[in-house]
C-alpha cells in the first residue's frame, strides 16, 4: 500500500545541539568517506542530493549537513511528499530561511516538483538550502517521465551517497550497541550484552532494509528479552523472523469491500493503528507499509492523543 490520505504538518524543529551523528559513524572505510564528503559540503552547499537505499540514514546526514552549514542556527524543516506538495502551495515565494529536506523525492507530484524548481529558480542568498534523498537515480525518473529534467539537473550537482550497511559491516557491532542502548535507556532498562555469535551473525548479515531495520530488529530484541542477562545469534534469527513474517502478513491483510460511512480521520486513525499492530508495532515497518516517512508516522501518533483499543497486544518500539 502506498496511500498518502491525509497532508500533515510540517515537521519544523530548530536543531538545539548536535544532529544525532551515532548513526553515520564507524570504523568502515564507507563511514569515514560519507563524513569526508558531508564535511566538505556542509559549509557550501545550497542544494544536496542524497542517494542511498532506503533506511541508509538520509535523515541523520541531512540533520548533520544542517548543522554543519551556516544555516545551523535557522531552523530544519523536513516535509514528505503530501506536505511539500501543500508546502509549495501556501509558500510560493522562496522567504523561508533555513533547511527544507525532502526525503521522498521519487514520489513528489508534478505540482510539488515545480512548486519546488520555482523556489530554486528564484532563491536569493536568504532563500532556504534545500536537500532532497532518493533511492533512485534521477536520470531514470526523468527517463521514465516521472521527474521534471531542468529540476533533476538543478537537484544534482551537489551528490552524496550514502552507503548499505551490507557495506559498513565493520561498524554493525557498535550500531546495534547503540540500538540497543537507546531502547534499553528508553524504557529505563539495563541493556543486556550481546554474544560474540550474535555479533558474527549480525556483520554477516545483508540488512536490506539498512539502518532503520537494525534498529527495528534490536528494539524488538530489547521490548521482547531484555530481562536476559545476554542476547545470542538465535535470538537476532527469531526477531529477524517475527519482523519479516508481520511485514508480510500485513502487505497480504485482506480488506473489506464495502465502503464505511465514517469520518476519514478515524479511518485513518484506526488504519494506522492496524499497521502498527500486524507490524508487531515495529514503526520502521509501519510507516514502510503506510507509505509515509517514519517521522510522519510519529506526529500522526503525537496527534492521535488517544491510545489504540484497550488490549490490544503490541508495545510500539520507540
Amino acid at each position: 500500500m502506498n496511500s498518502r490520505l491525509l497532508s500533515f504538518s510540517a515537521h519544523t524543529v530548530p536543531i538545539q545541539g548536535p544532529a544525532d551523528t551515532r548513526w553515520l559513524l564507524g570504523p568502515s572505510p564507507a563511514a569515514a568517506q560519507l563524513w569526508l564528503q558531508i564535511r566538505r559540503v556542509a559549509p557550501l552547499f545550497r542544494t544536496a542530493l542524497l542517494l542511498g537505499e532506503p533506511g541508509s540514514g538520509a535523515e541523520y546526514a541531512a540533520r548533520l549537513l544542517h548543522d554543519l552549514s551556516h544555516a545551523a542556527h535557522q531552523p530544519f524543516v523536513m516535509l514528505s511528499a503530501a506536505e511539500a506538495e501543500t508546502h509549495f502551495r501556501s509558500h510560493p515565494q522562496p522567504s523561508t530561511e533555513g533547511v527544507i529536506f525532502l526525503p521522498e523525492l521519487e514520489s513528489l507530484s508534478p505540482a510539488a516538483q515545480n512548486g519546488l524548481l520555482y523556489l530554486l529558480r528564484r532563491r536569493t542568498s536568504r532563500s532556504p538550502r534545500v536537500i532532497v534523498a532518493s533511492s533512485r537515480n534521477l536520470r531514470t525518473l526523468v527517463a521514465a517521465n516521472r521527474f521534471n529534467p531542468e529540476l533533476a539537473v538543478a537537484l544534482g550537482a551537489i551528490q552524496i551517497a550514502l552507503p548499505a550497511l551490507r557495506d559498513r559491516s565493520e561498524d554493525i557491532a557498535s550500531l546495534a550497541y547503540n540500538a540497543l542502548q537507546l531502547c534499553a535507556s528508553g524504557h529505563n532498562l539495563t541493556a543486556p550484552n550481546l554474544s560474540p555469535c550474535l555479533l558474527e551473525a549480525a556483520s554477516s548479515f545483508s540488512w536490506p532494509g539498512n539502518i532503520d531495520q537494525l534498529r527495528a530488529v534490536f528494539d524488538w530484541l530489547m521490548e521482547t528479552h531484555g530481562n536476559e542477562p545476554v542476547l545470542y545469534a538465535r535470538d537476532l534469527q527469531s526477531a529477524l523472523t517475527v519482523l519479516s513474517q508481520s511485514a508480510s502478513d500485513s502487505n497480504t491483510a485482506p480488506q473489506s469491500a464495502e465502503p464505511r460511512l465514517v469520518r476519514l480521520d478515524l479511518v485513518v486513525r484506526e488504519h494506522v493503528h492496524s499497521v502498527l499492530r500486524a507490524c508487531q508495532g515495529n514503526k520502521l515497518r509501519a510507516a514502510e507499509v503506510l507509505g509515509i516517512s517514519r517521522s510522519t508516522l510519529y506526529r500522526m501518533l503525537d496527534q492521535d492523543a488517544p491510545a489504540p483499543e484497550a488490549g490490544a497486544d503490541f508495545a510500539i518500539a520507540v
